[in-house]
């Protein structure tokens, strides 16, 4: 019985490593490089504005109102657009003052 030696034949191409490998990996490398630099520097289509922006924007579409006696978020929603099923504006209203109306308070009302 022939004892062979625990050696490995490297001069087959089939080994993992041989004369592509060097470029394969630097391609992985590049491709993967871009494609996070790319997707971190590229302006999103739709971004949100910044926190400054919004702020600028709510002040220039907003104003207070003081509610009277007999107003309700619809009479104020059918007021603010009367052409327009009130329901969106009333849902809106309530988020953003509370569900409650009391005469004297003030709310926020958008800009129409």
């Amino acid at each position: 019985m022939n004892v062979s030696s625990n050696t490995f034949d490297y001069s087959h191409e089939s080994f993992f490593v041989n004369r592509r490998t060097p470029l394969v990996l630097t391609l992985v490398f590049v491709v993967t490089f871009l494609a996070i630099t790319f997707t971190r520097t590229a302006p999103q289509a739709g971004a949100t504005p910044t926190q400054e922006q919004a702020a600028a924007q709510q002040v220039a579409s907003y104003r207070i109102h003081t509610v009277q006696h007999g107003e309700s978020y619809w009479s104020i929603a059918t007021d603010l657009a009367p052409k327009q099923d009130p329901r969106p504006l009333v849902s809106q209203l309530i988020e953003t003052n509370g569900s409650a109306l009391q005469v004297g308070q003030e709310i926020i009302l958008p800009v129409r």
